[in-house]
């Protein structure tokens, strides 16, 4: 994730991308964004839940059919 904004970018989502991709940032990256813009991590409860496999879906599938 770049640490600079481009010119056409929605300012929201770029901090927003920021906050939930923290740890993937080099520690620079956090320093500037805490020091200089006052950002912080996203808490666990604003994260989005975990996107779902494959093979999770094919079982839940297969779940819902032996309830029918």
């Amino acid at each position: 994730m770049p640490l600079a904004a481009e010119e056409a970018d929605d300012l929201g989502a770029w901090v927003k991308a920021q906050r939930l991709d923290w740890e993937q940032l080099l520690p620079a990256q956090r320093w500037m964004l805490e020091d200089m813009l006052h950002l912080t991590s996203a808490q666990a409860s604003k994260r989005p839940p975990a996107p779902r496999t494959q093979a999770a879906l094919v079982r839940d599938r297969g779940c819902l059919a032996d309830t029918r």
